[in-house]
């Protein structure tokens, strides 16, 4: 195993961008559903491990690496994503997101440090002498000059008694020596991002020691926070007393767990399909969730939500993302009750466009697409955005009664279309090229079957 200083920031990093990749996950017992920044301290815990969803591709490069990781950390880190998750339709009762650790506070404080190393109290001496900067304005106030006279009669001013200013750094009051604290636990738990392995201890840092000053910590900043008016400052206060505020409390509630963490979710699923729905939601889901009603005491409605519905040229397509393994590792797809639901939003949506409902006076025809995650092609992400490559469909014979006409309804025909993860997450906003792309595909696919 090798020593922290001899990792690089490749050795934190869990990639899941191939076959061998999904199946080890899967043979060694593998948490293969987390996302995120988890930290295990202790002699067998792993330490940092930077977990990415199922099909970002792997990077060769550090600078590369350290954009991907700061993706991963934006999406995890998007309250949209994150809240709209909780109703999402693949959302269930085990779906948690992980964000009580406090990252944004480490990372501002590991910047700060990198940046002007550990934060010390300025104190502004003035003395009389000639060594340091000379402070004209309090010489002139208590200083007595000497003045002197040519043989023109011009006087001259000189000051020999100088009032000087020096600015004395004081490493050791208790402010210093919380940033060091701080810095030594950030860099214990994600100094990898930052390429820091080691730091300086500030003495705080034993168990007996942090239990008996986290008071102290969180009252000296409050403080610091009440009387500063530099905003850089300002902004390392407030992290700082995150960080000591959220150390205090894990001890609290987990003595021998205060240093662990977790930073991300345990399922990727919803965040999928709120990324998919943001790039190709053009219309209203809401107006196609097809009711069903039980017909008995205290019975209230249940509806059915489609994931995506999409608007392009006069058809309406509706998306269905799911996020499994079939374009990583080659197995894994949507199966039977997923494909049946697919039929019934489409017979549903069909069935309003017939009777020209409100917002269905102009479509025509509708079809069935699954969006599912793999990794793209640089050829593939040339051709089409987030490098969207074609599949292959599913049918189901439940719809197969003999009406040809019937059968030959595009949306008959349920479309799998890959995206590529990594530059899905880069971008996830409403993409009217994306739109388009994948409409012609399905179009161009359901053509090809019925000509």
């Amino acid at each position: 195993m090798k020593s922290p200083k001899s990792k690089t920031l490749s050795d934190f990093c869990i990639f899941r961008d191939s076959p061998q990749k999904v199946k080890d996950s899967l043979g060694d017992g593998e948490d293969l559903n987390f996302v995120g920044l988890k930290y295990e301290g202790g002699k067998d815990g792993n330490g940092l491990q930077i977990c990415f969803p199922l099909g970002f591709k792997r990077c060769s490069k550090s600078a590369e690496l350290h954009k991907s990781i700061f993706t991963l950390l934006k999406v995890l880190g998007d309250g949209n994503l994150t809240r709209n998750a909780q109703g999402s339709i693949c959302h269930d009762s085990d779906f948690l997101v992980e964000q009580k650790f406090p990252l944004q506070a480490y990372i501002n404080v590991l910047r700060f440090f990198l940046d002007h190393g550990y934060f010390m109290e300025t104190e502004v001496v003035y003395s009389r002498g000639k060594s340091g900067k000379v402070n004209w304005s309090r010489t002139i106030k208590l200083t007595k000059p000497i003045v002197s006279e040519d043989e023109s009669g011009r006087c001259s001013t000189v000051y020999l008694d100088l009032v000087t200013r020096k600015t004395n750094h004081q490493d050791d009051l208790l402010i210093t020596q919380i940033h060091k604290f701080c810095v030594y636990d950030g860099v214990q738990k994600i100094g990898p991002l930052f390429g820091l392995f080691d730091a300086e201890k500030s003495g705080f840092e034993t168990d007996d020691f942090a239990n008996l000053y986290y008071k102290l910590f969180s009252q000296t900043l409050q403080q610091k926070i009440a009387n500063t008016f530099n905003d850089s400052h300002l902004n390392l206060f407030n992290s700082m007393l995150q960080i000591v505020n959220y150390l205090g409390d894990q001890k609290i509630k987990d003595n021998d767990k205060a240093r662990d963490f977790k930073f991300g979710v345990n399922k990727f699923a919803p965040l999928w399909e709120n990324m998919v729905e943001s790039i190709f939601g053009n219309k209203n889901r809401e107006d196609f969730y097809p009711k069903c009603v039980w017909h008995v005491k205290n019975a209230t409605s249940l509806e059915m939500r489609p994931d995506t519905v999409m608007e392009h040229d006069g058809d309406l397509f509706i998306l269905d993302s799911k996020f499994y393994k079939y374009g990583v590792a080659g197995f894994g797809l949507p199966q039977s009750d997923s494909v049946t639901k697919q039929m019934a939003y489409a017979e549903y949506a069909q069935e309003k466009i017939k009777r020209k409902d409100r917002g269905c006076e102009n479509l025509k025809k509708v079809y069935n697409v699954f969006v599912m995650p793999y990794c793209g092609s640089v050829d593939a992400g040339l051709k089409r955005p987030f490098a969207m490559e074609y599949a292959g469909y599913a049918t189901s014979d439940c719809k197969k009664d003999g009406d040809e006409e019937l059968e030959k309804l595009p949306y008959h025909r349920i479309i799998a279309i890959l995206m590529d993860v990594k530059t899905v997450m880069e971008n996830y906003a409403a993409n009217a090229s994306a739109q388009k792309s994948l409409a012609e595909m399905a179009k161009k696919t359901i053509s090809k079957q019925y000509n």
